[in-house]
């Protein structure tokens, strides 16, 4: 149902597989309570995080590795 082809929202490759055109990140959703509606239905979720560059971290932790094995 969210398949551009069938009127959703999402751009996908021409193929069988509906195949997001863009990536596409799977989350879990908790809900506060059950919902009234025993059918499927579309919604939005608002994820709210940090960024963070990879980069910055793999050196971190090769430096801790390095001072940690040099006996400082």
């Amino acid at each position: 149902m969210l398949d551009a082809r069938y009127g959703g929202p999402i751009a996908t490759l021409e193929n069988n597989n509906h195949t997001p055109k863009r990536a596409l990140v799977k989350i879990q959703v908790r809900l506060d309570e059950i919902p009234q509606l025993a059918s499927m239905m579309t919604g939005n979720a608002v994820i709210q995080t940090k960024a963070q560059a990879w980069l910055p971290t793999v050196f971190e932790r090769i430096a801790a590795i390095a001072i940690r094995e040099s006996g400082f």
